[in-house]
Parts: structure tokens; sequence; C-alpha cells
């Protein structure tokens, strides 16, 4: 058995790993939102699968023993770390994004990111 499929991990797991969980704000152009969701214009108001992927790189880049607790999503966390082209993520810029059903309406984008479709 693993120190993470224990039911108390050692304190040596505790000590060196972090433990943060990631959500995304809007949905994610993937292969579920294509199948369950309505194809075309569900994934046309997504973000790509790259901002998953960004996130996540520089959460693994942070130290364990200082970044671990925390609750995060993608754009929040990306513009705290310097991100400024959220554009770049869009599936199709032309369209406004559809946000995730999980994220609170009371969790608002962090400045300079917006939901709306840009001209």
């Amino acid at each position: 058995m693993s120190a993470s499929d224990s039911p108390v991990p050692s304190q040596n797991f505790i000590r060196s790993n972090a433990v943060n969980a990631l959500w995304p704000r809007t949905t994610i152009a993937t292969a579920a939102i294509k199948n369950l969701l309505g194809a075309t214009p569900f994934m046309r108001r997504s973000h790509t699968p790259d901002i998953l992927a960004d996130a996540p790189y520089l959460i693994f880049t942070k130290p364990a023993k200082s970044f671990t607790g925390q609750f995060l999503i993608d754009d929040t966390f990306l513009a705290g770390e310097g991100v400024t082209d959220f554009d770049a993520y869009r599936v199709d810029p032309s369209q406004p994004l559809s946000p995730d059903f999980f994220v609170p309406d009371s969790s608002k984008p962090p400045p300079g990111v917006s939901l709306a479709a840009k001209t």
C-alpha cells in the first residue's frame, strides 16, 4: 500500500507533498463536452485544455511545504502568477465563455478576464 492509499499518510508524505485542488472557471473543450453537452456550441464557448496544463505546471513548480491546502480557480491562479493573455485559451473568441456548473456566481473572474465574447 502506498502512502497515498493509506488511511493515515506517513509524516514523511505530509512533510514532502502538497495537496491542492484546481477547478476551471469555464467549460473545457474536451470529448466529454463534445459528447454530452451539445458538441459544437459548447465547444466553441469553452477554454482549450491548455489552461488546465499551464495552471498545474505552475502549481507543481511551487514549494510543497509552503503552497498546500489551496482550492484554486484556473484563471484566478494564473492571473496571480502574471498571466495576462487569456484570449489564447479560448476556442472561439467571438463566442462568450460558458461558466463551469460548479463555480459559484460569487466567484468573480480576476481583473482583465471576461467571459463575454470578444469583438
